[in-house]
């Protein structure tokens, strides 16, 4: 029978864990990337942010062409007739939906029936 060395303990194969308990490690460690520095640009030098305005509607003139035009609640041929324009005279377009153009009074022409002055 063949002696054991007691001065050297028994090593026991170490498979998930190392001598201390924590998981050994099984890979290399990776290489870190370079660390790339952000250049900072001072306040003074930075192009200041203009806020958005949304553009105001552009205004314009037209001549009604038609004997009697029909001016409606909203931009549309089903919408409640408000009055009818019957001396072809020139009126301010303060919007435009589709081919329909919105006065001062708040009603909607036909811009078909008009021309722009």
């Amino acid at each position: 029978m063949a002696r054991k060395n007691r001065n050297k303990p028994e090593e026991k194969p170490m498979d998930f864990l190392d001598q201390f308990g924590t998981p050994a490690i099984t890979e290399e460690p990776k290489t870190k990337e370079p660390k790339v520095e952000q250049q900072v640009i001072p306040e003074e030098l930075a192009a200041p942010e203009e806020p958005v305005i949304p553009e105001a509607p552009k205004t314009y003139k037209v001549k009604v062409t038609h004997p009697s035009l029909r001016m409606r609640r909203a931009p549309n041929t089903q919408a409640e007739v408000y009055d009818l324009i019957t001396d072809q005279g020139i009126y301010e377009i303060i919007d435009e939906v589709n081919g329909w153009g919105k006065l001062k009074n708040g009603c909607w022409i036909m811009l078909s029936y008009t021309e722009i002055v």
